[in-house]
């Protein structure tokens, strides 16, 4: 497919159409509580892309994500341009916490359900998740905040060993220690251990 189109999986073969995939939705603003938390759409199809900005005041963007049925997925976040080069954390959270006592307390310890930071530049953040049927908020914002920082958040789906994946890492993403042995790039590859 001629860039930036990608080829998309379209049967267990390998046969695909070509297609661009993660169409960008901007965030809305504001999106502070469980009531104004922006949709987020289980991908390839859409992303969010969102700005944290202190010089405004918006130092933390929230997200619901609707899992229709039980699903495995990697909640991920990258620069717009698909690379790791700004430092964002990602929240799972409890909307109890968050309408009862707001930021930052909801994305603490004990009350934070679960957490990630890429650690530094150049690493993204990104939770492996099972996740039952139901209604998700995760929280992104920059642990070391400096000037305006732009993301964009992805939910993936997620293959476990032995599952098919596709190697250029659109559609499909390997499990975290799992790499997708597709050397032809045709998108019929294989997650497995390196």
């Amino acid at each position: 497919c001629a860039p930036p189109n990608v080829c998309r999986m379209t049967a267990a073969d390998g046969t695909g159409v070509c297609g661009r995939p993660w169409l960008l939705f901007a965030e809305t603003e504001p999106n502070e509580t469980t009531a104004d938390a922006v949709p987020l759409p289980i991908g390839p199809d859409a992303a969010v892309r969102g700005v944290l900005d202190p010089a405004v005041d918006d130092h933390y963007d929230t997200y619901r994500l609707d899992v229709p049925v039980d699903s495995r997925l990697a909640i991920v976040t990258t620069t717009p341009d698909g690379t790791c080069s700004a430092d964002t954390r990602l929240s799972a959270i409890d909307g109890f916490s968050l309408d009862g006592i707001g930021y930052p307390e909801a994305i603490e310890p004990p009350l934070v359900l679960a957490q990630q930071d890429g650690g530094h530049l150049g690493e993204c953040a990104r939770m492996d998740l099972v996740l039952p049927a139901g209604s998700y908020l995760f929280v992104v914002d920059d642990p070391a905040p400096g000037g305006a920082l732009s993301y964009v958040l992805r939910a993936v789906p997620l293959a476990i060993e032995g599952e098919r994946c596709d190697g250029s890492q659109v559609e499909v993403l390997c499990a975290s220690g799992l790499s997708c042995d597709d050397p032809d790039r045709d998108g019929d590859g294989i997650c497995a251990r390196p």
